[in-house]
């Protein structure tokens, strides 16, 4: 099987919807990332390698005047590469028509509540249940404002499970100078008491990892106390999701000159990040840390964006961002801030938007105060130049394609739950 683009089959020229950024327009078979992307498609709509003696038959789909492949009923327009119908893209990547579903654990803080409507935004993505865990703010207050987020998007039908109230190792500390008091900037967001499960999160994450292994995505976004805690009952936890995506460590070793990056998550509970890197699991973890997180940007441009889309939606989503950028106002001097869960969810859904990573096994260094979590490779991917101990290999996103993250995270913050959740060519993201 070779690319075979439209510009070369003579079937009709590429127009401008045609464009997907992303990936390579020779739409590469032999990449990582491109095999990765075959293998765990994401979005109801992707481009793929078609083989030479391929017919497309039916009408040509009408143009949808956005950016992007975009689903026209029983036909899909792919960067670079000629017009499929659904059905027999389907069954040419052997792939059956499910949806990804994905238990998240998180810390609900202001950027927890831009990838929770993201994720929430997603035709394709069926959230099994969400688990709340302290960080941000309390565990109780997680919970709640997993509650507030999940009444705008207007999914009560998700069930919501309280987390551990402590670390497995020292004492509770959450600073509110960066999510309020309440984790949501303290702008009047949040609600009253949650409606929660009997079943513990660590509980629901064993039942759900063996009822239906290799089917559903772990995304922690919080302190992994939970998930160290599910650990301690199946120490083959991991190993049984289909990935584990999580926001937090500090990647790999930067550059001589650079800094040390410590993370928040893995400060929150230093014993329980060192259970979960350390855990056996089949090359399923992927650590997107702030390395790449602190590049992932959202200014007042951006805000203004929201604030002018009418909707409680972008309201609610104009709301969280203006209280985030005012918390890094204080820290960088202007109102931008650092979306670092939106990036993790945005990579956990479109994977080929993460243009490198490295691999390794995870080392622990206390530091400056903090704690530095880091895959055991240099900046450049070699290997350390000191020992360091064996582990289970972690993948660490080492940079990612910014344009297409915001175009993608903005339509979602924008319009909801739609069938195109991604800017249109003609609106600047």
């Amino acid at each position: 099987m070779r690319c075979r683009v439209a510009s070369e089959t003579g079937r009709r020229p590429l127009r401008a919807c045609d464009t997907v950024v992303g990936l390579t327009p020779a739409c590469a078979a032999t990449s990582p990332i491109w095999t990765r992307f075959m293998e765990t498609p994401s979005s109801p709509c992707i481009s793929i390698c078609i083989p030479d003696d391929f017919i497309v038959s039916g009408p040509q789909p009408r143009c949808q005047g956005g950016r992007g492949c975009k689903l026209t009923q029983n036909f899909c327009i792919c960067f670079a590469c000629i017009v499929v119908p659904f059905h027999a893209r389907r069954r040419t990547l052997g792939m059956a028509e499910t949806q990804r579903q994905v238990v998240v654990d998180t810390d609900t803080g202001l950027d927890d509540a831009h990838s929770l409507l993201y994720l929430l935004a997603q035709p394709d993505i069926e959230i099994l249940g969400l688990t709340s865990i302290f960080g941000n703010t309390t565990t109780e207050q997680a919970a709640r404002n997993i509650a507030a987020v999940l009444d705008v998007a207007d999914r009560d039908d998700i069930p919501v499970f309280r987390g551990a109230a402590a670390p497995l190792a020292g004492e509770l500390c959450i600073d509110p100078r960066w999510h309020g008091i309440d984790g949501l900037g303290d702008r009047g967001l949040s609600r009253g008491d949650a409606v929660l499960q009997a079943e513990s999160a660590a509980d629901f994450l064993v039942r759900i990892a063996n009822e239906r292994p290799g089917q559903v995505d772990l995304h922690p976004l919080g302190p992994l106390t939970n998930v160290a805690l599910a650990l301690q009952r199946d120490p083959d936890l991991l190993s049984k999701f289909r990935s584990v995506v999580l926001m937090g460590g500090g990647g790999p070793y930067p550059p001589p000159g650079g800094l040390t990056l410590t993370d928040a998550n893995s400060d929150h509970d230093r014993t329980a990040a060192e259970i979960v890197y350390t855990a056996r699991n089949a090359r399923n973890v992927v650590m997107v840390g702030v390395n790449v997180t602190l590049q992932a940007l959202l200014n007042e441009h951006h805000y203004e964006r929201l604030r002018s889309q009418a909707g409680r939606w972008p309201q609610f989503a104009a709301t969280i961002l203006d209280a985030s950028n005012a918390t890094y106002e204080r820290v960088w001097g202007r109102r931008v801030s650092a979306a670092h869960d939106a990036l993790a969810s945005v990579i956990l859904h479109r994977p080929e938007i993460a243009t490198g990573w490295v691999e390794g096994p995870v080392t622990f260094t206390p530091t400056a105060g903090s704690f530095a979590v880091q895959v055991a490779r240099t900046h450049d991917d070699r290997p350390l130049s000191f020992k360091t101990p064996d582990g289970p290999v972690v993948k660490a996103v080492t940079s990612f394609d910014y344009g297409e993250f915001v175009r993608v995270l903005m339509g979602a913050l924008l319009r909801g739950r739609s069938d195109h959740t991604c800017c249109p060519v003609t609106m600047d993201c």
